[in-house]
C-alpha cells in the first residue's frame, strides 16, 4: 500500500542481493576516486585512481581483464579534500573525449599553473589544455555542459566558466577561460 515502503518488482530486483551477481572485477593498485560509464552507449568505463593513472576499458566485455589503456596523469589525490575525477564529455558521440584537472604544470614567469586537460580515451593524447594565468589553484571539479560548448570548473571557493574564444568558436574548440560572475565577485570580495 501507499507509504508502506513497497516497491515495484523492478525495484525489488535491484534491492534483492540474490538477484545480483558480480560480472567483472577491475583491479586497481590504489583507491579509486571515480568510475563512470560512457554517456552515450555506456559501453566504455573510465576510472580515476590514486596511482596517478586514468584507465579506460573499451568494452564491458573486457572489464574482467586489464584496462584497454592506462594514461599517466598528474592529479596527486592525497594532498586535497576534493579528489580529481576524470569525466566523460556528454556531447561526444564517439565516447572518446574526457576532462580532468591537473596538479603539476610548468611554471610561467615563476608562477605554477594548474591546467585542465581534455584527453582522448582511445589514444591518451592531450586534445586541449585549458589555462588561465589568473587561476592559481587546482581545479579538481570540472563539468562539461551536456549540450553547449561550455565547461565549469571548481577551484577552492570559486567557480570558473570556460567558453570558446571567437577564433576557437569558428574553429570548433574551447580554450578561453574566464571566471563566472560568482567567481569574479568572490575574487573581488577576497581582495577587499
Amino acid at each position: 500500500g501507499r507509504g508502506s515502503g513497497a516497491s515495484s518488482s523492478k525495484g525489488a530486483a535491484l534491492n534483492n542481493a540474490a538477484a545480483r551477481a558480480e560480472v567483472a572485477s577491475m583491479a586497481h593498485p590504489k583507491v579509486i576516486n571515480a568510475a563512470y560509464f560512457s554517456p552515450v552507449t555506456g559501453r566504455k568505463v573510465l576510472t580515476t585512481c590514486q596511482d596517478n593513472r586514468l584507465r579506460v576499458w573499451d568494452s564491458l566485455l573486457s572489464c574482467g581483464g586489464p584496462a584497454s589503456r592506462e594514461i599517466v596523469h598528474s592529479h596527486d589525490f592525497n594532498r586535497y579534500l576534493t579528489p580529481f575525477k576524470a569525466e566523460w564529455d556528454p556531447k561526444d558521440p564517439t565516447e572518446n573525449r574526457f576532462i580532468i584537472g591537473r596538479y603539476i604544470s610548468e611554471d610561467i614567469n615563476g608562477r605554477a599553473l594548474h591546467p585542465i586537460d581534455i584527453l582522448d580515451a582511445s589514444s591518451g593524447a592531450l586534445l586541449r589544455e585549458l589555462i588561465d594565468t589568473n587561476l592559481t589553484t587546482i581545479t579538481p571539479v570540472n563539468k562539461m555542459h551536456p549540450r553547449r560548448d561550455v565547461i565549469i570548473s571548481g577551484s577552492s571557493r570559486s567557480l570558473y566558466m570556460w567558453a570558446p574564444s571567437q577564433q576557437e568558436d569558428e574553429e570548433g574548440g574551447l580554450g578561453v577561460a574566464g571566471p563566472s560572475t560568482p567567481a569574479a565577485e568572490q575574487r573581488g570580495a577576497e581582495a577587499a
